[in-house]
């Protein structure tokens, strides 16, 4: 094999692994989206995967751990990214932590519909009874948690163990006054609400104190 040869050989098998490890990458964040009923096939240790809804949109998911179930909430202009610290720490204290992109945000695709609360509250529900949880703290940041509150008046609180609010904006129902006291009055699950940051970094502490 001449010199040329040889380089062309190592120059190509760079780019396989590069392609192999690019594509093992994607797999694992879920890029190949399955449908709903090829969730069950993947791994429950550490998956990251997509619910397809009604619609047509794809909610892009991870799903950690086993044990209780929480289930994160982002607000506007983020995505699920923000509770990677909460998530990897709360699995260490024997919980399964659940958190999805809503639609239009970061994965999860942006059908240019679907932004009202009660389509966002209902994305809360697919999530929820797709994986079947039972018994699961819903912790919700910014906007999302409206959607959370407005997901309890909608569906009721019969999956749900607890729910943590951290920096909530205001409510989707008629009280405009943001403290979302008056929204959760008649929902029998115990409240967490931190109004004093919108930093969930701050609020892990607390946060898992709840929780436990």
């Amino acid at each position: 094999m001449d010199k040329g040869s040889a380089m062309n050989r190592r120059t190509a098998l760079g780019f396989g692994f590069a392609a192999g490890a690019s594509l093992a990458a994607s797999l694992a964040e879920g890029a190949a989206a399955p449908h709903v009923d090829s969730v069950a096939s993947l791994s429950r240790a550490r998956r990251a995967s997509f619910i397809e809804r009604r619609d047509g949109t794809a909610l892009f998911y991870r799903d950690w751990g086993s044990g209780r179930p929480v289930l994160f909430v982002h607000g506007a202009g983020i995505d699920s990214d923000l509770w990677m610290h909460q998530m990897g720490s709360f699995v260490g204290a024997g919980f399964r932590c659940i958190a999805f992109d809503r639609r239009g945000h970061g994965r999860s695709s942006n059908p240019g519909r679907g932004t009202d609360c009660d389509t966002r509250a209902d994305d809360i529900a697919a999530i929820i009874e797709t994986l079947d949880l039972e018994g699961v703290a819903i912790i919700g940041h910014s906007m999302g948690c409206g959607e959370i509150v407005r997901y309890l008046t909608r569906q009721g609180a019969g999956r749900v163990s607890r729910v943590a609010l951290v920096g909530p904006r205001p409510s989707p129902l008629e009280n405009t006054e943001g403290d979302f006291h008056e929204d959760l009055q008649g929902i029998p699950v115990p409240a967490l609400i931190l109004h004093g940051t919108t930093d969930v970094a701050a609020a892990h502490a607390d946060l898992l104190s709840f929780l436990l």
